[in-house]
């Protein structure tokens, strides 16, 4: 008697046994595999591919059912191939606007000083960092006593975009336009930002454009010191996306 209820169960267990799908496997080990999606922006393709594969194993889950298992994997999948595909890009996005943000905080202190009337603070940004004195130094005396220091600083404040700036003092209305360059090389990240100047002439506004060449060291002590500003063009051709309605110099 008890022989015979063993067989009935195992009969039960096999009548009631569904293969798993062999598609919704794939796809579930896709998904895990998109995680390297964060890694670098080529491998985004890879939550893309692996939702393809988790979406075709549903179908084919449908199509045979209830013969084939694996709903429960596929779903699971597609879940994460979702949330990889999203965070990856996000995340990437965050880290580069923290870049930039990080960047353009340098280039308008910048323009903040040159408004304040304080070039030799502004000089300052367009040096390394670790070569800048500190906050509470005598800046004006560094420069006085350095042997190139007053041809320096004559040059930085003969520069066009310097001259405007300082001259227009609190009248220039200072706004950031675009990041026109982002490049991350082995040991130095560069960027390129555009800002509109806007101040009043004849009772219009008027706007011109200065390009900061900024970059940062991404090795050694000089990693953790930020950016500096390696050149300032004053640029009188505004971009094609500028409103129509402003007026250059």
């Amino acid at each position: 008697m008890s022989e015979r209820i063993t067989s009935d169960s195992q009969e039960t267990a096999l009548a009631q046994y569904r293969p798993y799908s062999a598609a919704a496997v794939v796809g579930l080990l896709l998904s895990a595999v998109s995680i390297v999606a964060f890694w670098h922006p080529i491998l985004w393709c890879l939550p893309v591919i692996a939702a393809i594969a988790n979406i075709f194993a549903l179908r084919r889950i449908s199509h045979f059912a209830p013969e084939l298992a694996g709903r429960g994997l596929t779903l699971t999948g597609l879940a994460l191939s979702l949330i990889f595909g999203i965070a990856a890009p996000t995340r990437l996005e965050v880290v580069v606007e923290a870049r930039r943000a990080d960047a353009r905080n340098v280039a308008l202190r910048w323009f903040a000083y040159l408004r304040d009337g304080e070039p030799e603070k502004a000089a300052q940004l367009q040096l390394e960092p670790r070569f800048r004195k500190l906050p509470g130094d005598d800046v004006w005396a560094y420069y006085r006593h350095q042997p190139k220091g007053p041809e320096y600083m004559e040059q930085f404040v003969l520069a066009r975009s310097v001259r405007n700036l300082l001259a227009l003092g609190k009248q220039a209305q200072v706004r950031y336009y675009q990041t026109e360059v982002d490049e991350v090389a082995a040991h130095r990240e560069t960027m390129m930002q555009l800002y509109a100047v806007t101040f009043e002439r004849d009772g219009r506004p008027t706007t011109f454009f200065v390009r900061i060449l900024l970059q940062k060291h991404l090795q050694g002590d000089s990693a953790s010191r930020g950016w500096w500003i390696v050149r300032n063009d004053l640029v009188t051709q505004p971009p094609e996306s500028w409103a129509e309605t402003e007026s250059t110099p």
